[in-house]
């Protein structure tokens, strides 16, 4: 017997299956539902003897499951269980406390990627800022600080490289040995980093909690610059937003965020979507970002990060033939322009 589920974003009056606008009848089926909802479920919910389990998410969206077959209270068995399990894998129980990057449930009302991001941001920053007080919070509360973002950057990675002792100090305490040696997308270390911008209190602080350098593990980190661009806490959440989508290939996340995210806009290490698409070899990617920067193109391809690399140094390290081309294409075009 198959069990059928219908979601339908918009506020229903499950009593006649008829759409409804109206604020007040929508609040009174609300609370009729509220009354009879399941601890187990957390949200205005209803079954039927017909075969049919409805659930309200306020604001978000209406749940129809249909099983025909019932239990001995008149309820359908499979509706009941799949509306149990649907609570285990999206935040929709109303009693039920999210906190911490342990989250894994979905969230109905939240941007693509924003809960995977927004955290994560917020912790590397705090690191690459040296701000204890916040990485002590966001411990607190459950989350992950050996987490890494797109390019295999933890929060470590950055304290190191800036220098923040405190913050070094407080991850090495915080972490499980086994993360202190991660490498990032370049086979680098948080040792590795502080080694080469030349912090040597962290450097001691990294060696006796036996933090390895990359050198140990065949790393190619190369003698890059540091740019000297700043970038705000609420550009790195913006960024990291449009960055993950630009690493994922995915298209549709990248147009939609173009409506209030600019294209250029720089992370933490100053990486750029660009980077992320040429490392990844996502040509439609490039073309894109490339089409929708308000700004001047040949700048857009060849702005550096952190260490000194553009667009097309990324598609070249990882040999992305098409994205090379492309991008000496861009930068061509516009000196013939000029």
């Amino acid at each position: 017997m198959e069990c059928t589920i219908i979601l339908d974003s918009g506020p229903l009056v499950r009593r006649t299956s008829v759409r409804t606008n109206e604020n007040k009848l929508a609040r009174i089926s609300l609370l009729v539902f509220a009354t009879i909802s399941s601890s187990d479920v957390g949200v205005p919910s209803k079954s039927g003897v017909g075969g049919c389990v409805f659930l309200v998410v306020p604001n978000v969206c209406g749940i129809s499951i249909f099983s025909p077959r019932l239990d001995k209270n008149g309820n359908s068995v499979r509706g009941v269980e799949v509306a149990t399990e649907l609570v285990k894998l999206i935040k929709i129980h109303n009693f039920e406390v999210f906190s911490g990057l342990a989250r894994t449930k979905t969230d109905l009302s939240q941007v693509k990627y924003v809960d995977e991001t927004r955290e994560l941001s917020a912790i590397l920053f705090a690191a690459s800022q040296g701000d204890v007080g916040a990485l002590m919070s966001y411990h607190n509360a459950g989350s992950d600080l050996t987490k890494t973002d797109y390019d295999g950057r933890s929060g470590l990675h950055l304290a190191a490289t800036e220098g923040r002792l405190r913050a070094v100090k407080y991850l090495i305490r915080h972490c499980p040995a086994e993360h202190l040696n991660l490498e990032d997308r370049w086979g680098t270390t948080a040792l590795s980093c502080a080694r080469h911008y030349g912090h040597t209190d962290c450097v001691d602080a990294l060696i006796d909690a036996g933090c390895k350098d990359s050198n140990d593990i065949n790393s190619e980190y190369a003698d890059f610059v540091l740019a000297d661009d700043v970038v705000s806490n609420s550009n790195a959440e913006v960024a990291t937003l449009l960055l993950t989508a630009a690493q994922a290939g995915d298209l549709d996340e990248v147009v939609k965020l173009r409506a209030t995210v600019d294209m250029g806009v720089r992370d933490y290490d100053h990486r750029t979507a660009l980077h992320l698409a040429a490392c990844e070899g996502h040509l439609h990617i490039l073309k894109y970002l490339v089409i929708n920067f308000e700004g001047d193109a040949a700048h857009f391809v060849t702005a550096h990060d952190r260490w000194g690399n553009s667009a097309l140094d990324d598609a070249e390290r990882y040999g992305h033939s098409d994205c090379v081309e492309y991008l000496r294409g861009v930068i061509l075009a516009c000196e013939t322009q000029l």
